[in-house]
């Protein structure tokens, strides 16, 4: 259950009986707007981009006003994109589908997506252990064979923005993260930890490309980025560079089994572990 305030931006969330306000401004606030190369930064590790050829349906948890279909459209990439937010504006242009819905309530479509990111959105908006295992496992059962499940970060909480007083600290979050990755990957996924000094700062990845796409899109970036908005992207990622891993944020790259019998069968055990957490 969850009330946005436009007028003073703020989102009351009351799940499991845990009841908080967070400061909530997608029109201010910086973290809303996330642009397509901060995405390729934070949710791929070096010499990897973000999206394949064979991509056709992507699904933004928490993907705010970043106008990812607006820059996927400009490069040539034809994917369908579905956002899933608190947060929606039928003039935006994320996305060719909205749902403005809390992702825990919401139904996601089984073996639907062949990418599924997630950028400062959850699990870092998990209110507890329960329900940041219900975000690993609803995720990963909206993978098509093979689809990829992209998060950054797993590890921090909203009281690290001074936005919220949730009591659910980042190295709990952690802690029960790896705990859930570690069944999810017997289960026939994929499961790739890494950290900032794993990526690459966007303006190297791409220049450094011989990809024709990439080549717009940095093009783009200088171009219709504020160089405000660029000095703050380069900021925080060396903000995050400079922190020893143990202290530093980490992401995840789930990918789902490519076999469909093996992923049908995931499919099953997931169902029951989400049905115990959920009943």
């Amino acid at each position: 259950m969850f009330r946005l305030s436009i007028k003073d931006y703020t989102l009351i969330l009351n799940r499991d009986g845990v009841k908080t306000k967070l400061n909530y401004d997608p029109v201010k606030g910086m973290m809303f707007r996330r642009q397509l190369p901060e995405y390729m930064q934070y949710l791929a590790p070096k010499s990897e981009n973000i999206w394949r050829d064979s991509d056709q349906e992507i699904l933004l948890i928490g993907g705010g006003l970043s106008n990812i279909r607006q820059w996927l459209r400009k490069i040539g990439v034809q994917s369908k994109i579905t956002n899933v937010d608190f947060y929606t504006d039928y003039k935006s242009t994320v996305s060719h589908k909205h749902f403005k819905e809390d992702f825990y309530d919401w139904d996601i479509p089984l073996d639907c997506y062949d990418q599924e990111w997630a950028l400062w959105s959850l699990p870092t908006y998990a209110l507890s252990k329960t329900e940041l295992e219900t975000f690993f496992i609803k995720a990963v059962l909206g993978l098509k064979p093979n689809g990829i499940l992209r998060v950054f970060p797993i590890n921090r909480c909203p009281g690290d923005m001074n936005s919220s007083n949730v009591e659910y600290s980042k190295d709990q979050r952690k802690t029960d993260a790896i705990c859930i990755l570690k069944k999810i990957e017997k289960l026939g996924f994929d499961v790739k930890i890494f950290y900032p000094q794993d990526m690459e700062y966007i303006v190297d990845k791409i220049q450094m490309s011989d990809s024709n796409k990439d080549k717009k899109i940095y093009s783009m970036f200088i171009k219709h980025v504020s160089n405000r908005r660029r000095k703050y992207i380069e900021k925080e990622f060396e903000q995050y560079q400079n922190k020893p891993k143990d202290k530093n944020a980490i992401a995840v790259n789930i990918t789902a089994p490519v076999k469909k019998d093996v992923k049908h069968i995931a499919n099953v055990k997931l169902n029951k572990m989400l049905y115990a957490l959920t009943r």
